[in-house]
């Protein structure tokens, strides 16, 4: 059983339970209906509830936790635990018993946490217990516990997980004069954790000092989700009873206090008072009673952090008094939002929201518009540096371009017996490339073109350097063995004139990052080229200690770059390789670049939209905020920051991120491909052009971008040189099939000829059969656009369960069935098969809602299914929140949806004026889309569509 179908379960029992005997018959055959399994487990919970235990047992349960608390845990040292040896008691609390264990399979030391065994039998804590383990596994984030196991062994339940070496912020407090950065950072990994846990549905309840443990590296963990609830926009699902309080209660907040029901703000109402006492070290709500703790925190006001450390800045009493707003609407609304402006304290740069509404509240509107203005004006000084910045800091034709010496490191070969070294010698040359690039004076050529060369055995040096533009050539070997490793190193003229130097490393295993910072300096040295102190101290700087998680970052890296240039496998690549970055960040937690790679997967995947949700996003952001707590200001560290907030298409964001990455990475390409992409999100489509086409000088066989530049020179109708870089794309790959598709689809595009498409696709089958699979979506297209219904039904049959379409519209298969019915005039079949595709579409946007093209998909079916009200909504919501100002790119897709939609529900103004809009823009669909595509086929008689069509038309066709 699923956690999501447990959570179904438990939520209508909860429902179920609070009903009398009469409705709950009614309830279950509405709830349950067409679902037989979920109906017998929701009653048989409800049989179990009739045998619920009396007030003797509850008498007895106290009992029994008091003799519990007063048991020896010393006792169960020595005894063994299924593979657990338990070698010492680490603390007991409400929901068991915590000991330190070994792992004696995996070697390696974990905290166990027990369920006594008397209890069991008592239903609730038992559910509890299950709970916490469900709520703290469901979690991935560097400052959560990672849970390990969940298991019984011999009647005891148990939680194996992670086992932090450190203290508790309790113990924390203890110390004096505590920095306040300290504290900052505290706060800002605390939220971040409760922002993930938020996403996911989890609110932890218990937040104190002792459940957060501070890590001798200046990690945080928060620990003990027993008394987590998992959340719903449904109050009916919450797990706990209403009005019975659970928690801690001196960090209760004042809903918590009152037994009302919580949300996301009692976390972030509990972590401000846990911040104020680690600041202040004084207990913020007490009395010498309960009743006298509950009080404050229903009325008492926190006194001013001033009044205790006269040095505190004024800043952070706004940002805790915010946190500790007792009415929860005036509190910080998301943990990130808190989070945010802890992080703009600890930078002492910017302006916190708090302090916004401090300001506001005391009337200051004059001096809130000045500090608007200034904002403005350096606002706009950094998009200016930007610009400049984003052309690169040698543009091509400037004077220092032609000085700047081209050089590319090629694949360096494993000579190791064990071809597992394979991605050992691949990490090894990968790190001497992005040491090089690192030096301003050298053009070094992007890992994405060099790595084309990794097959071959014998290389022509002459020809692999007229193909990358590079003046010198890297080679090289590794070889491992045992605890030592070899690599030889030789610089080549690529004209033929041969070597320049040469040098050979026979050193300890662990030297291996000397060695490689070694090379990057004795070939900048042969070079003439100078190293300012940054570069130099750059080089000098080890990627990581631990070489089983370099190993491990060298394969996920590997796996994330073929995901990113295949849609094949890529969900299943994207999360291995996330998987594999999780075990080099734990081996290293001060591994950068494995934290940049990490941020990378979890962004793929929310920006593809293969998990597009607000948890995928805290995982992205929490492997962000890692990058930068390790070296706040490298260029991999606001690269990583600028990629995050283009995946938020906070461009703007982006680029201010951007601007500082390019000063420390003159050579990156993806740094310079990213400035591509911004500025085409933003509507730059020259400024966009021209930096994709200085991406390609220093990274030219490399294929996704050089798609990008023919995608830009399509959007801007220069289908000539679309098609030029295609052919160049061709003749690096010439047996990617893709290619020759897309460039038959230029030609449709252009002029509404669906000849050269076809014959690509037959070409394609006849050479590999095997291409079958991937060509079924062209195929589909293609038969649609012919209104061929005997090659639209065999295409949705290869095409099976799969999803066909683009980012922008991604269509369920039973939308196509319903297209080609609708095709062939069998309205019922059609109403049939849109039905289906609206249940499967209702679920994607329940669990996205805040997804546009998701969205716009729906409104889509709503039309098909005479559901005008919906349809129109959902169609103006998507645009709503991907407006074409927000996304150039993508935002003109959701004007072509909406427009399909009014015209399908019989609203042709609208259509023709989201229409006429949409072909405005660059990013419009072409002449040969609005000409074949069916989807218009409402709007063919109306004339003023054909004006449109005309309008788009080449010449002489029109």
């Amino acid at each position: 059983m699923t956690p999501e179908r447990w959570q179904k379960i438990e939520g209508l029992f909860e429902v179920a339970v609070a009903r009398s005997l009469e409705e709950r018959g009614m309830f279950l055959d509405e709830a349950c209906a067409g679902d037989d399994s979920l109906r017998r487990e929701v009653e048989a919970l409800l049989a179990s509830d009739r045998e619920e235990q009396g007030a003797l047992e509850e008498i007895a349960y106290g009992m029994a936790a008091e003799l519990m608390a007063e048991r020896d845990g010393h006792e169960l040292v020595g005894q063994t635990l299924g593979r657990y040896q338990i070698l010492a008691p680490l603390g007991s609390g409400g929901m068991g018993e915590v000991y330190l264990a070994q792992d004696t399979t995996l070697d390696r030391k974990v905290a166990l946490k027990l369920l006594p065994r008397q209890f069991t039998r008592d239903r609730d804590r038992l559910r509890r217990f299950e709970q916490e383990a469900r709520a703290a596994s469901a979690l991935n984030h560097p400052n959560i516990i990672t849970i390990y196991e969940v298991g019984e062994w011999d009647g005891a339940r148990f939680i194996a997980a992670e086992y932090v070496e450190g203290e508790t912020l309790g113990e924390q407090m203890r110390k004096p004069d505590r920095p306040l950065s300290l504290i900052l950072d505290i706060g800002m990994q605390a939220a971040g954790a409760l922002a993930a846990a938020h996403a996911a549905g989890i609110v932890h309840r218990d937040i104190k000092p002792a459940n957060i443990m501070l890590r001798r590296d200046g990690f945080i963990k928060v620990l003990d989700f027993g008394l987590a609830k998992l959340t719903s926009a449904r109050a009916h699902l919450d797990v706990t009873e209403p009005g019975r309080v659970m928690g801690t209660i001196n960090y209760m907040s004042p809903e918590q206090a009152m037994g009302q029901p919580l949300d996301h703000r009692t976390d972030i109402f509990s972590l401000g008072v846990v911040l104020y006492e680690i600041a202040s070290g004084q207990r913020l709500f007490e009395g010498k009673s309960e009743a006298a703790v509950y009080d404050a925190i229903l009325h008492k006001p926190p006194p001013l952090l001033r009044d205790f450390i006269p040095t505190s800045p004024p800043q952070f009493d706004q940002v805790l008094r915010r946190a500790l707003e007792k009415d929860p609407a005036r509190r910080y609304q998301t943990a990130q939002e808190f989070r945010a402006d802890l992080k703009c304290l600890l930078n002492t740069s910017g302006t916190t929201e708090a302090a916004h509404i401090a300001t506001r509240e005391r009337g200051l509107r004059r001096r809130s518009q000045a500090l608007h203005w200034a904002a403005i004006v350096l606002a706009l000084s950094a998009v200016f540096a930007g610009m400049l910045f984003l052309r690169g800091k040698f543009p091509p034709g400037s004077p220092n371009e032609s000085s700047r010496k081209s050089i590319a490191v090629l694949p360096f070969a494993n000579l190791s017996s064990d071809p597992e070294n394979v991605y050992f010698a691949e990490g090894v040359q990968d790190q001497v490339l992005t040491d090089l690039a690192k030096i301003a004076q050298l053009k070094v050529i992007g890992r994405t073109s060099v790595m084309q060369y990794k097959a071959e055995a014998a290389r022509d040096l002459r020809q692999i350097g007229q193909q990358l533009g590079a003046s010198y050539l890297v080679e090289g070997t590794v070889q491992r063995a045992g605890g030592r490793v070899r690599v030889n190193t030789v610089l080549l003229e690529a004209n033929g004139n041969g070597q320049l130097w040469a040098e050979t490393y026979d050193r300890e295993l662990a030297d291996v990052f000397d060695i490689q910072s070694e090379i990057a300096k004795g070939i900048a040295t042969q070079l003439q080229a100078k190293l300012s102190p940054a570069e130099a101290a750059a080089l000098a700087r080890k990627p990581t200690s631990d070489l089983r998680a370099f190993e491990l970052y060298t394969r996920a890296r590997t796996l994330l770059d073929i995901a990113g240039s295949s849609s094949e496998n890529a969900d299943q690549n994207a999360r291995t390789a996330i998987n594999l970055l999780d075990q080099a960040t734990h081996r290293d937690a001060s591994f950068l670049a494995a934290w940049c790679e990490l941020a990378r997967g979890h962004d793929f995947l929310f920006w593809t939209g293969i998990d597009h949700s607000a948890t995928r996003l805290a995982l992205a952001q929490a492997a962000v905020d890692a990058t930068q707590k390790i070296t706040p200001d490298s260029g991999e560290a606001h690269l990583t920051s600028a990629k995050h907030f283009y995946t938020q298409r906070d461009f703007d964001g982006a680029e201010r991120e951007l601007t500082a990455a390019r000063t420390k990475l003159p050579n990156d390409s993806d740094a310079m491909a990213l400035g591509g992409y911004i500025h085409r999100r933003l509507g730059h489509w020259q400024e966009s052009t021209r930096a994709l086409e200085q991406t390609v000088e220093v990274d030219p066989r490399n294929v996704v971008v050089l798609q990008d530049l023919a995608i830009n020179y399509g959007v801007m109708k220069d289908y000539r040189r679309a098609t030029a870089v295609l052919d160049r794309i061709i003749a690096i790959a010439p047996d990617r099939f893709v290619i020759r598709i897309s460039r038959a689809e230029f030609q449709l595009a252009c002029c509404a000829d669906t000849k050269p498409l076809q014959q690509a696709i037959e070409t394609a089958l006849q050479q590999d059969p095997a291409n079958a699979k991937s060509l079924v979506q062209n195929q589909l297209t293609l038969a649609f656009y012919q209104r061929d219904i005997d090659g639209i039904a065999k295409a949705l049959n290869a095409l099976g369960d799969r999803w066909y379409g683009n980012d922008t519209a991604k269509y369920p298969r039973e939308f196509g069935e319903g297209m080609l019915a609708r095709i062939k005039g069998d309205t019922v079949a059609a109403q049939a098969h849109f039905s289906a595709a609206r249940t499967i579409q209702a679920r994607i946007v329940e669990s996205q809602p805040d997804y546009a093209p998701a969205i716009s998909m729906l409104g889509l079916i709503d039309a098909a299914l005479a559901r005008k009200g919906e349809a129109l909504r959902e169609g103006h919501r998507a645009i709503e929140l991907l407006p074409v100002e927000k996304d150039s790119l993508n935002g003109p897709a959701m004007l072509f949806n909406l427009a399909i939609i009014a015209a399908w529900v019989g609203e042709n103004d609208l259509a023709i004026e989201q229409l006429h809009r949409a072909t405005q823009l660059p990013a419009s669909r072409s002449y040969g889309e609005l000409k074949l595509d069916p989807m218009f086929d409402p709007l063919r008689s109306d004339p003023r569509f054909e004006e449109i069509l005309t309008s788009l038309a080449p010449t002489g066709a029109k």
